[in-house]
């Protein structure tokens, strides 16, 4: 995933929170793109662990209209009219609250494939969908405000975490360069893995840092090169040691994200996995591919199972001539 991507999103939210509009684009140079170059004797910078997250502002509310709120890029809140279509009679009580119970399902199922660019919400009806709405002042729209307020916090860490991911192996990189090597700096770096809980998605957004855990896992550094004294090069040894051991755990962490068969080649059905996700999200906005959580990743590849599948092959020689091209 590109930083400018992330770093957009995070503004996104941070502007929902304050019920203010987007600014102009900020364009943020990439670290983490998948044809750069990484040069290992620049010196990384340095990174956050902690994230202090703004208080929300509470919207304003009216007696208008009863809605599904959903946050979209950019920076937009969209409320989903349950009462679109509504009947102006019902026969009785429990017909009325039959018709609204599935209007509240349709209305979520609807929220569901915006969140996951299925349905693009400039292309719906007028009056189905109302644009940073008020809901009215109930107790079932104050939750909805709460949720809310909870999902954007939850995007935003997630987002962070994901940042942090990117950069600690952009680091990691750097400082296990081919000509030196900072070794004591690399395990400070996989010892923030033990602050950072990564998902399935982050992992499928940005292969090539797993790629860099899984080469550490066979860490043996440049000795034929670097020529070093017998001492230095037992002490580094021993370093290089730990380097695999931690790079090896941490590897394992990634696998248990996903429910491969067991005896299933990981690194492989990863890279399948990897594939299925850019055919299936390539369509979508940068902003909205970033902030898709799992839940609606699954309903997406649910709902486009059993269409025409788009070729890959060119994805998968990419990735190889990038596998041949690094050194561990």
């Amino acid at each position: 995933m590109k930083r400018g991507e992330y770093s957009r999103a995070l503004l996104e939210i941070k502007c929902a929170f304050k019920g203010e509009p987007m600014p102009k684009p900020i364009i943020v140079p990439s670290t983490n793109n998948y044809d750069n170059d990484y040069d290992y004797d620049n010196q990384a910078p340095e990174i956050s662990t902690k994230v202090t997250i703004p208080k929300p502002s509470r919207p304003p509310k009216n007696t208008e209209n009863e809605v599904v709120l959903v946050y979209m890029p950019t920076a937009k809140v969209l409320g989903i009219n349950i009462d679109y279509k509504k009947p102006k009679r019902f026969e009785n009580a429990a017909a009325k609250q039959l018709w609204l119970d599935n209007a509240r399902k349709e209305a979520n199922l609807l929220k569901e494939k915006l969140l996951s660019g299925q349905v693009d919400a400039r292309r719906l009806p007028a009056g189905q969908i109302i644009v940073d709405p008020s809901p009215r002042a109930t107790a079932t729209a104050q939750q909805q405000e709460v949720d809310l307020m909870r999902e954007l916090h939850e995007r935003e860490d997630k987002l962070f975490t994901e940042r942090d991911f990117i950069e600690i192996c952009g680091q990691i990189r750097e400082c296990l360069g081919t000509r030196q090597a900072n070794v004591g700096k690399c395990l400070k770096l996989l010892d923030l893995f033990k602050e950072i809980e990564l998902d399935k998605l982050m992992l499928l957004r940005n292969p090539e840092s797993v790629d860099t855990i899984r080469g550490l896992t066979k860490y043996v550094g440049n000795l034929k090169v670097w020529q070093m004294a017998p001492s230095d090069e037992a002490e580094f040894n021993s370093l290089a040691l730990v380097v695999r051991q931690k790079s090896k755990t941490i590897y394992e962490g990634f696998q248990k994200l996903f429910n491969f068969a067991v005896g299933a080649d990981f690194y492989l059905e990863f890279w399948r996995e990897v594939t299925t996700y850019r055919t299936h999200t390539d369509h979508l906005n940068a902003n909205l591919r970033v902030l898709m959580n799992e839940r609606s990743y699954r309903k997406l590849v649910r709902d486009k199972q059993g269409q025409p599948s788009v070729k890959t092959e060119s994805i998968n020689k990419k990735h190889k001539y990038q596998q041949d091209n690094i050194e561990y």
